[in-house]
């Protein structure tokens, strides 16, 4: 989008634009039941709860400010919600929403908002999305950061076919009385694997 942001609008303004989307493109931005297919429209009650979830910013002051009393939106808040939706129908649970849009800069929202998921239509946006579900998958796989993280180890080969490796972060926190439970922990590995064969 190119044309200059909406600055105050209404809650209510705000509804009626979502809904224009909503009529327009229902299969990209209109919400429905899982089990029955039917429809879910926008109202103010699911605009309050992405504000307080922090899915979309919240309400604005006359000058454009986060506010608890804010009674401003604007297109910013039309273009969160927008992406929010196409993440949520992308089979996103509500729960990871905020943390997917956490960050992204208007033009990022504005990919995941207005991209096309048709084969060869959008090739930045059809990336950007499989890097959302690459993260969210690396996040239920126990990768809190939901990137791949560089690590530096180091590895003690103690004889030709025992190696040790270490990730070399925890050297600072390591004392006399952690290497003792680390060894003693990993004696007793030994030691159950042998009885065990």
């Amino acid at each position: 989008m190119t044309k200059k942001l909406d600055l105050h609008i209404s809650r209510e303004d705000l509804v009626e634009k979502i809904k224009a989307y909503e009529a327009e493109e229902p299969d990209r931005y209109l919400l429905r039941r899982k089990k029955t297919g039917e429809p879910l429209p926008i109202n103010t009650r699911r605009i309050q709860q992405f504000c307080d979830e922090g899915i979309i910013p919240k309400a604005t002051g006359l000058k454009g400010e986060e506010s608890l009393r804010g009674r401003f939106f604007s297109d910013a808040h039309l273009i969160s919600y927008l992406a929010a939706i196409r993440l949520r129908k992308s089979g996103q649970p509500v729960s990871n929403l905020a943390g997917l849009l956490a960050g992204k800069t208007l033009k990022e929202l504005e990919v995941i908002a207005f991209e096309n998921v048709d084969a060869g239509k959008s090739q930045s946006g059809s990336t950007h999305m499989a890097k959302i579900e690459t993260a969210n998958q690396l996040k239920r796989l126990g990768r809190r950061e939901g990137r791949a993280l560089k690590s530096t180890l180091t590895r003690y080969a103690i004889t030709p076919d025992i190696h040790v490796t270490v990730n070399n972060k925890i050297f600072k926190q390591l004392d006399v009385n952690s290497i003792n439970a680390v060894t003693e922990a990993f004696k007793e590995a030994l030691l159950s694997e042998i009885q065990s064969k």
